[in-house]
């Protein structure tokens, strides 16, 4: 009986034992695990769920409304084939003027600098005009002339005309007469040629700016722009004696511009005087511009067998600067089909060009795409899209505000995890 109860209780022991060990590996088990993977704090799982969203946009049917987006769907249609070619900026020469003194003359003041914008009229400089300083005495010695010719020409005309009356009268002799009306013919004579010497001094003065209603300063002039523009270049030095044949200043009115590039050799029959170019320059990425082809060479170069061919752009803001580089887009004859979007849907984030895609009633993809031919308001896409998405017409800059908030976030947050 006591044995019988002894086993009974050894048994149980025995059991718990077991029992108490599975427990105790168990539990070290799970501790491990929860070592090895802590719990997340609610923060860090809700941010684990945006990333999982990428860099999609959440809005609203009324946040959209409120953001003035419009939608449009991704069609086809027919393109002009074109030309690819790297061209810059260029003045245009019909609008350049190459400035240079009126005369010889030793400088003395100088207004403008490089850079400067001038109207038509200004002073650029002002000079001692050792010509003008000639002129003036010259017209001096004329003028003086000119009032001894009138007088003696008065005199013998009078003389004249009393030996008239005493001929009539008999109390002169006929020869008499003739001899005094030869020397007033002679006076005459001489008048006009003094008023001719006056008359060419004062045309000469006026050259200079100078006229009867606006005497000289002495043999100082001035040297006035003749157009409208901005100083690009200035080879005038206080003190420096100038002559007429020497170039001053450069002032180019930039209202117009070149947009010139080289057009190789196999695809300048396709190009044409009075097409239209589409330009798009390095400074301005998101900016295109239009221009018209008003000239290609008839010349080749011997050495790249290109052609020059040049686009006149409006530039009335003087937002295109001579130099800058671009792309011009020549039209060609031949068509294409392919996929077009607005210019206004382009926007671009970190040098990369995308568009905002409609994915469903509250998600917008924002999606990188590969552009074309622009033309018309509207923008090839060769890369990113297909017929029937929509996409954001109107408004897609507000969403790319959206979009550069949400990255500037999150380089907040790494920022904060590093520290």
């Amino acid at each position: 009986m006591n044995r019988d109860l002894f086993r009974k209780r050894s048994l149980t022991n025995i059991q718990v034992l077991l029992l108490f060990i599975a427990l105790s590996v168990v539990g070290a088990f799970f501790f491990g695990w929860r070592k090895a993977e802590p719990m997340k704090a609610p923060e860090e799982a809700h941010e684990e769920g945006e990333k999982k969203e990428g860099k999609d946009i959440v809005l609203s049917a009324e946040a959209q409304k409120n953001a003035g987006l419009k939608f449009e769907e991704v069609t086809s249609q027919s393109l002009h084939g074109s030309i690819d070619v790297t061209g810059s900026v260029q003045p245009n020469d019909s609008r350049v003027s190459h400035v240079r003194l009126l005369s010889r003359g030793r400088i003395e003041r100088v207004n403008v600098r490089v850079g400067d914008r001038v109207e038509a009229g200004q002073v650029l400089l002002t000079y001692d005009n050792i010509e003008l300083a000639e002129l003036v005495s010259q017209s001096a010695a004329a003028t003086a002339a000119l009032l001894q010719a009138q007088t003696e020409s008065e005199v013998l005309r009078r003389a004249e005309q009393r030996a008239r009356k005493l001929v009539e009268l008999g109390a002169l002799a006929q020869s008499e007469l003739e001899r005094r009306t030869a020397e007033a013919r002679k006076a005459e004579a001489i008048l006009a040629s003094k008023k001719a010497e006056v008359a060419r001094t004062e045309q000469q003065l006026r050259r200079f700016g100078v006229t009867k209603e606006n005497d000289s300063d002495g043999s100082r002039t001035s040297l006035k722009a003749p157009i409208s523009g901005i100083v690009t270049e200035t080879k005038a030095a206080i003190g420096e004696l100038k002559g007429a044949d020497e170039e001053a200043f450069t002032i180019a009115n930039l209202s117009t511009v070149w947009v010139q590039a080289d057009v190789y050799e196999r695809d300048i029959s396709s190009v044409r005087v009075g097409q239209v170019a589409e330009i798009k320059i390095n400074a301005y990425p998101e900016r295109m511009f239009s221009g018209k082809i008003t000239y290609v060479s008839d010349v080749l170069d011997p050495t790249t067998r290109t052609a020059k061919v040049r686009c006149e752009v409006e530039n009335p803001r003087s937002e295109l600067r001579v130099g800058m580089f671009g792309t011009i887009s020549l039209p060609t004859s031949g068509t294409r089909e392919a996929l077009t979007v607005p210019v206004s849907a382009i926007q671009t984030v970190e040098g990369k060009q995308l568009v905002f895609v409609k994915e469903g009633e509250t998600r917008i993809e924002p999606r990188d795409v590969a552009l074309g031919t622009r033309t018309n308001g509207r923008v090839e896409v060769k890369h990113g899209l297909k017929a029937g998405d929509l996409v954001v017409a109107e408004g897609s800059f507000a969403l790319k505000s959206h979009l550069l908030r949400g990255q500037i976030g999150s380089e907040e947050g790494e920022e904060k995890e590093a520290k």
